[in-house]
């Protein structure tokens, strides 16, 4: 123990009963300091302050990286109640740490920038003094590729965060197309008499909390239908139920993010409609091989391309649905589910 204000832990393998906070607490709040970090000097972490949370009897996670060793202080903090707020929380302060790295950051070029500049100008004609300048030269820039290639792996991480969270907040909803619209109608009403009809599932006007169309009204096609249940169990009833509208002009999709349904697109034009599917916002993918694959970035998606350059060729019809089925959606206002 070091002082009062905390205990310095290594988080990487700890258990609950390990842990010197007393066992079922519920309190937990994480400080990790750049001097505290046991990391090469090129990949400095930037992040100071990050809160994780844990319920009783759960093993911690690592917020760092698993394969270094990092000591950290732990003090005690309220619990949120939501673990996608908690997660959220980390997430925002995160990007606030970013930001003001990347302006910190600016802040020392910009300087560095202008001493070199004056340097360069009253330098003199020796020779020991321009190699001297130019040696100085090449390790700053070398400094500054590696602080915005940090930065852009920094931003790119949080940017995985954030479409993780809203993906989670979108676990309940599911969007329904094909299903003909009216001028004033009932949407839920509307909605739960085709799903009822086609599936027979007996869904009631409590099973749904969001009902509505998306987009901006048009004559030339229905709009597709966002339906948000009060459960997961009521939205897995109807997605297991799914199979049942084959052969109808009734279809239904997950709700995706935007950057998962643009992955999702380009895996359907590259391997084919048959050989892509969603589950809990997960793409999966059937490669020609017969292996299985799970994808959520076009980084992931990057790498199966690079594997299967073209998986097969995918007919014109196909790919022109595919894209009328992503056209539906790319005008849709983001929503936040509370």
């Amino acid at each position: 123990m070091k002082g009062t204000s905390g205990i310095d832990i290594d988080l990487r393998r700890v258990d609950i009963d390990q842990c010197p906070i007393k066992p079922g607490s519920t309190q937990l709040n994480i400080f990790a300091g750049t001097d505290k970090c046991k990391k090469k000097t090129t990949e400095l972490y930037f992040f100071k302050t990050i809160e994780f949370f844990w319920k009783p009897n759960e093993t911690f996670y690592d917020p760092f990286d698993s394969r270094s060793s990092k000591a950290i202080r732990i003090k005690n903090v309220p619990l949120l109640a939501s673990r996608t707020k908690d997660i959220k929380h980390i997430t925002m302060s995160q990007l606030a740490e970013v930001l003001s790295a990347q302006k910190t950051l600016e802040e020392s070029f910009i300087k560095k920038m202008n001493a070199l500049e004056a340097q360069i100008q009253t330098a003199g004609p020796a020779k020991d003094t321009v190699a001297k300048v130019a040696e100085e030269f090449r390790a700053f820039r070398e400094l500054v590729f590696g602080m915005l290639g940090l930065l852009r792996r920094q931003i790119s991480e949080c940017a995985q965060q954030i479409d993780e969270i809203e993906t989670r907040s979108r676990r309940k909803a599911l969007i329904v197309q094909g299903v003909a619209e009216a001028a004033s109608e009932d949407c839920i009403k509307v909605t739960l008499d085709v799903l009822n009809s086609k599936l027979g599932l007996g869904l009631t006007a409590s099973s749904l909390k969001v009902c509505h169309r998306l987009g901006q009204a048009n004559t030339n096609h229905h709009r597709p239908i966002l339906v948000k249940f009060a459960s997961v169990e009521a939205k897995m009833k109807l997605w297991r139920a799914k199979t049942g509208l084959r052969g109808s002009k009734l279809a239904l999709k997950e709700f995706l993010t935007k950057t998962r349904q643009s992955v999702f697109g380009k895996a359907r034009q590259h391997f084919g409609m048959r050989s892509c599917w969603t589950l809990d916002g997960v793409i999966f993918i059937k490669a020609p091989d017969g292996s299985r694959h799970k994808v959520m970035s076009l980084d992931e998606l990057g790498l199966l391309l690079g594997r299967y350059p073209r998986a097969q060729d995918t007919s014109t019809s196909a790919d022109k649905r595919a894209t009328e089925v992503l056209g539906g959606l790319k005008g849709t206002r983001k929503l936040d589910f509370k």
